[in-house]
């Protein structure tokens, strides 16, 4: 708690975002944030789609009471410099905007002096529309 409150960087990816929770379906978690994580009748495997963010999720829970969403309610948590997020790899290659605002606030918290040159998602941006146009546009 105490390295999130400091404004120190942590993505946790998959399920391990459950355990900065009140709880996993009733159970104590760490009770950093205020969400709690819910068991569903379903798993739920595969893509996950919206306007800022694609990814693959295997989960069989969702966050409930969520005060500080990351892409939506219940893939994700924000707060400060910890972002959250049910959704697995590959994560930050599938997404240059996410990318490069997380690598971005990561090297200007290590040196807020840091002159940041200029560089191209092109390659990227690439790979997230032909991803997109294979797979989930049919």
């Amino acid at each position: 708690e105490n390295y999130i409150n400091n404004n120190k960087f942590i993505l946790s990816t998959g399920n391990s975002i459950e355990l900065f929770g009140k709880s996993i379906d009733g159970k104590a978690a760490l009770n950093i944030f205020d969400y709690d994580s819910l068991l569903i009748d379903k798993r739920i495997v595969g893509d996950y789609i919206n306007d800022e963010i694609i990814g693959f999720q295997n989960r069989g829970s969702k966050i409930v009471n969520n005060n500080n969403p990351l892409f939506d309610n219940e893939i994700g948590v924000q707060y400060k410099n910890f972002y959250g997020t049910y959704l697995l790899g590959p994560l930050l290659v599938r997404n240059p905007r996410f990318s490069k605002k997380f690598i971005v606030e990561l090297i200007k918290s290590k040196n807020s002096k840091f002159k940041l040159k200029k560089f191209d998602l092109k390659l990227d941006k690439e790979a997230y529309v032909s991803y997109i146009n294979t797979y989930i546009t049919k």
